[in-house]
């Protein structure tokens, strides 16, 4: 740094103290403090500053000759130069404690708020009253120096100055400066020697009292609420904060700009940034969550850091802004760069401000103090490429050149608070643990010294504006590092507790404040206000939702809601209702006494297990999973007077009242637009469809209580889902034109008669209208359609009236029981005691997805009122958990379409926990392998009789997906934990996996491989189990990964004539008796299950990530291989359809080269169904409605827009209405697809799968793309549809 610049700035210094001194004499002479009168007009222009285009114009030292005589500015030299000599001998006299304090400049609105009190004025870092920790203050030989070199760069500057200015030259400009700000020269005086005037949220920026030249400064640090123009003026009487009083009036000293925020407003921020300065903006990544640098505008570079597969959000607000000075400074902040945060709702900041060394240090790589964690961050953040981007461009001479030097050149000793941070990923060990999420607060607290003395109890209160889903486990592990608790001990606690009832922490314990929907109601934005706080329906109904610790949220400074995020942590008096986790034996400051009365955190962390992560593991070996990155400060208070500090700390009212349970409820946003007017919205307007509709929804034309948001308000700034969302308001969905409304009756008739020739001709060959519409008759389907109509509708429309057909008929002949025989029109039941509503369940999603309304409220009031698990018999453990727990999930998932509140169905939740905990007890094996049946009333696992000892691999390892989602509802981690147990013994085999595992000793047992029956879903659910949870459980994707190499590599097979692709059968010689499998041999058998042909659409889902990646040149070569096998698979199963009915049989037979004489003689050149010529139909010529081909077609033109693959699944479509329908209602499976003599006989028998699965695959082939996105959807085995979560629960396979 060159001399100039530190002149300038031990100058500014020194005014700093003078400003201080006559302030202090005035306010001694006059006793009272002076008033500040408000003017009607005044509340308004709290904008003006923030709107203003350019900072008040200043005087550069540029001079013109003038009359020969002293200019006021150097006799204010030589009174700096006077002042500067007293202070520094003062000071070296006095010792080296004395410390450089810019006074906070109090607001005095009446003779009860003094200049000199502590509790009117800001929260300052200095302050015994907020708790600085003493054994904290800083190096006093740095101090000592520092105050030595600049009284003599002050001295020198003034003989330079006079050398440089010589007395006959005086500045012509120099008397007119005063007038330049504002005030003449009479006032002016007055107001420097007086009383400070810092402006509120009533008055505007100009009101300040110091004059540019002597801006405020924060060497001691400072904290503040933010300017809002709704607080009430009686209680908004402390000083607050601007953006652009942060940044200062003297813009032309600014030469770097820093800053990090979740939300941001661009063309506002232009307003109050300086022209010409470069910035880097470190924001929120795009949906692949890539780390991306790029050039955004002139002068301004954007980094983002890196989010696993897009999930989380980069929610740190902070700013630094470097000045020609040296000067560095710093802020860290609740507010994100938006208007609205700084004017509407109330936010609090950390200021403070850093000097520049007069001598760098060395760099050193192990320091953890307060710099050396924020370089840690910015590295994190994606920021070295960004300021390298800037020095290889157009601002090669930036203060800060490398991250290293933020601390080896500026001098960090009066900072005393402490750097509190989460950091998105995964974090194994002890030494990385501690550095992220609540473990980095836990030695935080350590480090300052604030841990919670013995005696005492940690009392919590935790504001934030969104809401998490909170489980007992995580509130009691938040809490342990709350108390600075060691990992080991937590652990040990932890391990003591029983399974799944570890009891939730005390009210009087723990609080969590968010505002009741009466504060917001009162509040003076009222509901359009709330706009940015967020919490969920189903996680305040949630079954072990914590709503006793739940406390209203009120601002002290009247009606305003707050965006304030802080735990505040108080050490009270040990009670009956002490928190659960005791505190740590031989902790640092566990003494009985402590110099501190607790702490307080502030910054962007909502209480949230996404914003402060989720800790798992061992003592050994813990694992921390974060999803956000989250920052902010710690700051210890005084052991005397603790509330009173925490009191004046805080934005709320404390105490904070207690919700009033059954009356109380939090603010939750209303939803206020029906379906059909979204899409109508969406083909006129289709560029508005994806900030404007939220894609978590079902969009169906039919269904009528589809809601959205309507105001115009912020959206929510960090829901618990880790989709991130954008930072502007919800755009208002422009109305559909009034002379539309009119012409549909009068138009009505014009269009019938072509709809319904494009609807016999699109029955009969939709080929022929896709020819006539274009290639792809519906758009890309990874897209929405920007039609107003869409062909593709009707299309869709006919698999829904052929549900309404099966469904009429079950009603009419079998409501209620679990099986539909059509032909002999009757229903039956899984076992003597009653039905577990099979068929009901299993089919309700369907109707929702349809929008068929009447037939889903009839179906939802039998499960209401009819439906039990008391039922004697043995049921099917799989297939009582796809179909009938599946089945529920779903429809609660979708229920909110169906409602008037837009909120979920309590009933389907309540169902589905009556089963999850039924179906626990097959898991009671001595290998936590569930047993294949159960009885649901005696709650007890039953061994199979025909396979004793075994369980096969699909049965054990197709139950996750629903118990997770039940875990993640209900918050209860037992589902979870015990699904996940079981899935851990498959996990050891990935290759060759055969289909039988032993329930008692937990491991695989020599059996055959194959993907069909026993086998198939165990692949599907590996791929499926790593998109639900947001891609948080990559061994799933190398699991599955290994899976498809071995598949490739073992079992893929081609046919010698047509090159037909199958997959076949590896049977053991000898059977389990072979001995190992080292020695055991295997005999290929050319067979493939109707059941494998769901594979060639799960390989293209696994080849683009779930439908996130699309452009196939992107692929690598593993991608390209799933690709090419998923697409001959597909193709291959189509080939098994050309039978005589056009419907595939339930085994194909495929050609070998070295087939018998009886093959060659009799079968096909490609592939055959066995024992096609026998007296009896074979078992394996059946079709019994199976839906995995049309499943494959679904997927494949979701992914591609191909139209073959809808004339594909029409041409199944067609046969399944030919050969399958009954003519009294229903439809039936069929005895022999192939049949010699032509005749279909059929069975009497559909299937449930057959309304759950087939029927629904091909609406959804011919519906839009945006009717349950493949991105946000996964479909569980018997396709009922769930949603892609971000897990609270930790998972374990990462």
């Amino acid at each position: 740094m060159d001399e100039d610049a530190e002149l300038q700035l031990a100058l500014e210094m020194s005014r700093q103290e003078e400003e201080e001194r006559q302030r202090r004499l005035q306010v001694q002479k006059n006793k009272q403090p002076e008033h500040i009168v408000l003017t009607d007009s005044e509340p308004e222009e709290i904008e003006r500053p923030i709107l203003q285009a350019k900072p008040p114009r200043h005087k550069t030292s540029s001079r013109a000759p003038g009359r020969n005589r002293q200019s006021p500015q150097d006799r204010q030299l030589e009174k700096d130069l006077e002042k500067a000599r007293d202070t520094s001998a003062t000071q070296r006299a006095a010792g080296p404690s004395t410390s450089y304090t810019r006074p906070h400049p109090t607001r005095e609105r009446s003779s009860s708020v003094s200049s000199t009190s502590s509790t009117t004025g800001p929260s300052k870092m200095a302050r015994p009253e907020v708790g600085l920790p003493t054994a904290s203050k800083p190096n006093t030989g740095t101090v000592s120096s520092f105050l030595a070199d600049r009284a003599k760069m002050e001295r020198e500057r003034l003989a330079r100055q006079k050398r440089l200015r010589p007395q006959a030259q005086q500045p012509e400009e120099t008397e007119s400066e005063e007038e330049e700000e504002g005030a003449p020269p009479a006032k002016r005086a007055k107001a420097e020697g007086g009383v400070s005037i810092v402006p509120t949220s009533h008055a505007p920026a100009q009101n300040h009292s110091v004059t540019s030249s002597s801006e405020p400064l924060f060497w001691e640090g400072e904290i503040r609420q933010t300017a809002n123009r709704h607080a009430l003026p009686s209680k908004d009487l402390k000083p607050v904060w601007r953006l652009s009083e942060i940044l200062g009036q003297r813009h032309d000293q600014i030469k770097l700009i820093i800053f990090a925020s979740y939300s941001n407003d661009i063309d506002w921020i232009l307003r109050i940034f300086p022209e010409n300065v470069p910035v880097i903006f470190i924001g929120q990544p795009g949906e692949n969550g890539n780390a991306t640098v790029h050039n955004i505008l002139p002068n301004w570079v954007k980094a983002t850091p890196f989010l696993a597969n897009g999930r989380g959000c980069m929610h740190m607000k902070f700013m630094l802004v470097f000045y020609s000075t040296g000067r560095l400074r710093i802020m860290v902040s609740t507010a994100n760069f938006v208007d609205y945060d700084w004017r509407d709702i109330e936010n609090t900041a950390w200021v403070q401000d850093f000097p520049l060394r007069s001598k760098p240090i060395e760099h050193d790589p192990k320091a953890d103090d307060f710099p050396a964690q924020f370089q840690h961050v910015l590295s994190k953040l994606n920021f070295a490429p960004a300021i390298q981007s800037h020095l290889k461009g157009d601002h090669p001479q930036l203060p800060l050149r490398a991250i290293t030097e933020l601390r080896t050149r500026w001098d960090w000793s009066k900072v005393t608070v402490k750097l509190v941070v989460s950091l998105a990923g995964k974090y194994q060990g002890v030494r990385e643990v501690v550095k992220s999420g609540h473990t980095n607060l836990a030695t935080a607290i350590r480090e300052v010294g604030a841990m919670c003395p013995e005696g005492k109890e940690l009392a919590l209160e935790c504001q934030g504006s969104s809401i998490g889903t909170y489980s007992a486990a995580w509130l009691n592990e938040f809490v342990s590092s709350a108390k600075g608790q060691s990992l080991s001990r937590w652990f040990s606690w932890k391990n003591q507790q029983p399974r799944g009832k570890i009891p939730i922490p005390p009210a009087s314990r723990l609080k969590i404040l968010f505002p009741s929907l009466r504060t917001v109601d009162e509040s003076v934005l009222k509901r359009p206000g709330g706009g940015t706080m967020f919490c969920r329906e189903k996680q305040w109904e949630a079954k072990t939702f914590p709503k006793q610790l739940f406390h209203d949220s009120k601002s002290k400074r009247g009606g305003v809601l707050m965006h304030s995020k802080m735990v505040l942590g108080t050490f009270v008096d040990k009670g009956k209702n002490a928190l659960l986790v005791s505190p740590s034996k031989g902790a640092k400051s566990s003494s009985s006494t402590s110099a501190f009365g607790g702490w307080c955190y502030i910054g962007s962390h909502n209480f949230t297990p996404s914003a402060w992560g989720n800790l798992s593991g061992s003592a050994d070996s813990p694992i921390m999973n974060v999803t956000n990155y989250e920052m902010g400060i710690l700051v210890p208070l005084p052991a005397e007077d603790t509330e009173k500090a925490a009191s004046e700390l805080v934005c709320w009212e404390r105490p904070a009242p207690a919700y009033r349970l059954g009356v109380d409820e939090p603010w939750r946003r209303v939803v206020e637009r029906t379906a059909m007017e979204a899409i109508v919205v969406r083909a006129k307007f289709p560029s508005s469809h994806d900030a404007a509709f939220p894609r978590d929804r079902l969009f169906s034309a039919s269904m009528t209580k589809k809601r959205v948001q309507q105001s115009q308000t912020p959206k929510p700034e960090e829901p618990e889902k880790s989709v991130p969302e954008p930072s502007s308001a919800t755009p208002q969905v422009p109305p559909v034109p009034s002379d539309e409304a009119g012409r549909g009756p009068k138009l009505l008739l014009l269009y019938s008669l072509p709809l319904f020739v494009c609807l016999g001709i699109t029955y009969l060959a939709p080929g022929t209208l896709s020819a006539f519409l274009g290639t792809n008759t519906g758009g890309s389907p990874a897209r929405s359609s920007s039609r107003a109509f869409n062909p593709n509708a009707i299309v869709a429309d006919i698999p829904k009236q052929k549900q309404v057909y099966a469904w009429h008929a079950y009603e009419r002949d079998a409501f209620g029981q679990d099986e539909y025989h059509p032909v002999s029109q009757k229903g039956s039941n899984l076992s003597d005691s009653g039905g577990i509503g099979y068929m009901i369940v299993d089919s309700i999603d369907t109707m929702m997805i349809m929008g068929l309304d009447e037939e889903y409220k009839r179906a939802r009031n039998w499960i209401a009122t009819k439906l039990s698990f008391e039922r004697e018999g043995r049921h099917s453990t799989f297939e009582t958990t796809i179909r009938v727990l599946g089945g529920l999930l779903s429809a609660h998932h979708l229920s909110s379409s169906h409602s008037q509140t837009g909120e979920p169905d309590p009933v389907f939740l309540q169902k589905a926990v009556d089963l999850g905990d039924r179906l626990l007890s097959a898991f009671e094996t001595p290998s936590g392998l569930p047993l294949p049946m159960i009885n649901l009333a005696t709650k007890e696992g039953i061994p199979d009789p025909d396979n004793p000892g075994l369980v096969s691999t699909a049965e054990v390892s197709t139950l996750q997906l629903e118990l997770k989602y039940l875990s993640e509802l209900t918050g209860d981690e037992t589902y979870w934990r015990t699904g996940e147990k079981a899935r851990a013994v498959t996990l050891a085999r990935a290759a060759k996996t055969p289909v039988f595992l032993s329930f008692r000793h937990g491991h695989f047992v020599l059996s055959e491989i194959r993907l069909g029956s026993r086998g198939d879903s165990y692949y599907e659910y590996l791929l499926k189990q790593y998109l639900q949870t947001g891609r948080t459980e990559p061994a799933f994707k190398d699991m599955y990964d290994s899976a498809m190499a071995s598949i490739q590599e073992n079992l893929v097979q081609t046919t010698p004539s047509s090159r037909f692709v199958y997959t076949s059968e590896l049977q053991p010689f000898g059977g389990y008796e072979a001995g190992s499998e080292e020695n055991v041999n295997w005999r290929r058998v050319p067979k493939q299950d109707h059941l494998v042909c769901f594979l060639g659409g799960s390989l293209m889902l696994g080849a683009t990530d779930g439908g996130n990646q699309l452009d196939r040149s992107l692929f690598g070569v593993n991608e390209k291989a799933d690709w090419k096998l998923g697409e001959e698979l597909i193709k291959t199963c189509m080939e098994t359809h050309k039978t005589k009915t056009g419907l595939a049989p339930e085994i194909a037979m495929f050609r070998t080269p070295n087939d018998p004489d009886w093959v060659v003689q009799n079968a096909p050149s490609d592939w055959y169904i066995k024992g096609l010529k026998g007296h009896k139909p074979p078992l394996d010529a059946r079709y019994i409605l199976r839906p995995e081909t049309v499943e494959s077609l679904f997927i494949a033109y979701r992914l591609t827009g191909d139209q073959k693959y809808r004339n594909w699944g029409w041409q199944i479509f067609q046969a399944i209405e030919k050969h399958c329908k009954v003519p009294t209602g229903g439809y039936s499976g069929v005895v022999h697809v192939d049949a010699p003599t032509g005749e279909v006989e059929l069975d009497d028998r559909m299937e449930t799968f057959m309304m759950s699965e087939t029927l629904k695959y091909l609406y959804l082939l011919f519906s839009d793309g945006n009717v349950l996105p493949l991105t946000e959807i996964v479909f569980n085995t018997e396709a009922h549809p769930l949603p892609v979560f971000e897990p609270t629960i930790d998972p374990r396979f990462r």
